[in-house]
């Protein structure tokens, strides 16, 4: 759980951001208000949980599979202020320390205050030393990007600039050639229209070839694409915990959780029984 090989790095511009915190607390604000002081309109999706007592530790778990699951955040940070080695038991539990081994999506720690030590810490692909420290790692500052952006258009403008002057010089040199070639070229002119209007004609007669080959694949692809055929009432079923695709009943058992798609919207099952035939 805590091989430094599998950990990943944060994106470099998240999007999105998921906080899994208490709503209530000042972490909460602390690490908004440095969001917002750094990107103001960036995109924050918060998770409530309790982060001490008896429930932190399966709200915590739930929290992160939630954001797994709906795939709508870059990064999650993981945090809550200080508090005493009781307060911060819930991160120093196993089953919180395999849901964030187990997240696709990269979790950042920022766990008490700079001293304090937990195992969600080591188990995190970024350990922050507070709250608002994660916050700020996730976060690139929009007017460095900004000016960043501002240096590169300027010396992008200015590579173009030297490239288009190079071109005309290259095209000037290019028609003075031409100039002298004005024989060469007429003698060829009746040559080179029937050459025009043979490529032409095989362009066209290729487009048109081409143009039904495209429509018959965008046929096929219509008559394939699971929207249209779930519209005639069929379903796709898949693990509530995976999300994997159920295709056979022997690998589903009593109790299992699935999650049922259909062609509008969805539905949450829990399995009674399942038949092999």
């Amino acid at each position: 759980l805590f091989d430094a090989a599998r950990k990943r790095p944060l994106p470099f511009l998240a999007r999105r951001i998921g906080i899994i915190t208490s709503p209530v607390g000042a972490a909460v604000r602390d690490m908004l208000k440095i969001i917002g002081s750094k990107f103001e309109n960036m995109h924050v999706r918060i998770y409530p949980v309790r982060v001490q007592g008896d429930q932190a530790c399966a709200e915590v778990m739930a929290g992160i599979e939630y954001f797994n699951r709906e795939k709508d955040v870059d990064v999650i940070i993981v945090g809550r202020g200080g508090g005493s080695y009781e307060d911060l038991a819930c991160f120093n539990e196993e089953a919180v320390a395999r849901a964030m081994c187990a997240s696709v999506i990269p979790i950042v720690s920022g766990v008490g205050h700079e001293v304090d030590f937990t195992i969600a810490d080591f188990v995190a692909d970024v350990r922050a030393p507070t709250p608002t420290a994660a916050a700020d790692m996730v976060v690139k500052d929009k007017r460095e990007l900004m000016e960043m952006l501002a240096g590169e258009r300027q010396r992008l403008v200015g590579l173009m600039k030297k490239l288009v002057e190079g071109s005309r010089l290259l095209l000037a040199k290019e028609t003075a050639a031409l100039k002298e070639k004005r024989t060469f070229l007429m003698r060829y002119e009746m040559y080179l229209d029937e050459l025009s209007h043979t490529l032409s004609t095989a362009f066209l007669r290729l487009l048109a070839e081409k143009k039904a080959a495209l429509h018959e694949c965008s046929q096929r692809l219509n008559d394939l694409n699971p929207d249209n055929i779930m519209k005639r009432g069929y379903s796709i079923t898949v693990r509530r915990d995976t999300n994997a695709v159920i295709r056979d009943a022997a690998g589903v058992e009593e109790g299992d959780r699935v999650s049922v798609r259909l062609h509008h919207g969805g539905l949450d099952c829990v399995v009674e029984k399942a038949r092999s035939k």
